[in-house]
C-alpha cells in the first residue's frame, strides 16, 4: 500500500517561498518531521542527504537523495532508506505551493498506516502554512543550502 495525496497553498511571495521550498538544510524548519538534515554529498545533478526523524527510537534515520529544478521550481525528495520510502515533490507555481505525497512505510509502521497518512497530511499542510506565513509577513527566508 502507498500513502499518495497532494496539498496545495497560496502564497503572496512566490520568489520567498521557492526560497524556502529549495533551501534543504532549512528543511527542520518548515517540515517538522525532519529534526535534522545533513548533506552527506552532491554529485552536480543530485544533493544526498541523511535525515533523522522527529520521532524517538533507533529506526528514525533515513537516506534520502535530492533533485532542485530552478527553473521549474521543484524540489523532489527520494527517500531510498529508512522507515518512508518514496518520493515527495514540491513546488512553486501559479501564487500556490504544492507538495505531492507518493510513500511507502516500511513493514512495522503499515499497522499504522491510516494514522500515519493523516499525520502526514497535517504536517505537510502546517508545513506550507508555516512557508505562506513567513513569507506574506515579509520575513527573510534563511539563505540557500546550496
Amino acid at each position: 500500500m502507498a500513502i499518495g495525496f497532494t496539498i496545495s497553498k497560496e502564497v503572496s511571495d512566490s520568489a520567498c517561498a521557492w526560497k524556502a521550498v529549495a533551501n534543504i538544510g532549512q528543511m527542520p524548519r518548515y517540515w517538522r518531521g525532519h529534526r535534522e538534515v545533513n548533506v552527506m554529498g552532491y554529485d552536480g545533478h543530485r544533493y544526498y542527504v541523511s535525515i533523522r526523524f522527529a520521532f524517538p527510537g533507533p529506526l528514525n534515520k533515513g537516506l534520502a537523495s535530492v533533485l532542485i529544478n530552478d527553473a521549474e521550481r521543484y524540489v523532489t525528495v527520494e527517500y531510498t532508506e529508512g522507515p518512508v520510502r518514496g518520493d515527495v515533490t514540491t513546488r512553486v507555481q501559479g501564487g500556490k505551493v504544492i507538495t505531492v505525497w507518493e510513500v511507502k512505510l516500511a513493514w512495522y509502521l503499515r499497522l499504522l498506516e491510516p494514522w500515519v497518512k493523516g499525520h502526514f497530511m497535517k504536517g505537510a499542510s502546517d508545513a506550507l502554512e508555516r512557508i505562506a506565513s513567513e513569507c506574506s509577513k515579509g520575513h527573510a527566508v534563511a539563505g540557500s543550502f546550496r
